[in-house]
C-alpha cells in the first residue's frame, strides 16, 4: 500500500493559542505541535483558512506520485509547490517540479529558514532523492517524521500513539 499523507501546517508558537482559534472556528479534527508549527488533520479547509491569521502551508504527499504544496497568508493563497514524479525524466528529475510561483529566497523568509537549505531540499538532484522529497523539506521545518509521515484526517482516528490530540 502506498502512503498517502495530507495535512494542514499552521505557524504557531503556543499550543494552547493554536487549540482555541480551532474551537472557536468550530473545526474538528487532530494536532500536533513543534516549537514552530501545528500540524491539523481536518476536512474543514475553509474554515481552517478563515480562522487562521498566519501562515499555512497545505502538505499533501503520495509516495508513488509525489509532493504538492500550497502556502496561504490570511486565507489567501500566495504561492504553491509541486514534484510530480510521473512527470520526472530520469535525465531531468527538474522536469517533474513546479516552483514558478514563488522564489526560493521569498519562500524561505515566509519559513524561516536559509535559501540554500531550502532550495536543496525542493530541488532534489536525483531521482532516488525526489522520491523522498518530503523529508528534508519538513527537516527544515523541524518537523518529526511521525507528523508528517501516514498522517491525514482519515488516517488520524486509528492512530495508536499520541502524536495527535483531537480538538
Amino acid at each position: 500500500m502506498s502512503e498517502f499523507s495530507e495535512s494542514w501546517i499552521l505557524r504557531s508558537k503556543n499550543n494552547e493559542d493554536t487549540r482555541s482559534i480551532l474551537q472557536k472556528a468550530g473545526i474538528g479534527g487532530y494536532f500536533a505541535t513543534t516549537d514552530d508549527w501545528a500540524i491539523v488533520l481536518t476536512e474543514q479547509e475553509r474554515e481552517l483558512l478563515r480562522a487562521f491569521p498566519d501562515i499555512i502551508i497545505r502538505y499533501n504527499f503520495a509516495e508513488n506520485h509525489g509532493m504538492w504544496l500550497n502556502v496561504f497568508d490570511g486565507g489567501t493563497q500566495i504561492a504553491e509547490y509541486s514534484c510530480e514524479f510521473e512527470e520526472m525524466d530520469e535525465d531531468d528529475v527538474a522536469s517533474g517540479i513546479n516552483d514558478s510561483s514563488i522564489s526560493v529566497a521569498d519562500f524561505a523568509g515566509i519559513l524561516g529558514c536559509s535559501e540554500p537549505d531550502l532550495s536543496n531540499a525542493l530541488h532534489p538532484s536525483t531521482i532516488e532523492d525526489a522520491f523522498e522529497i518530503n523529508r528534508p523539506f519538513m527537516a527544515l521545518l523541524g518537523i518529526p517524521a511521525e507528523m508528517y509521515e501516514w498522517v491525514s484526517f482519515n488516517y488520524a482516528a486509528d492512530r495508536d500513539d499520541d502524536t495527535f490530540t483531537k480538538i
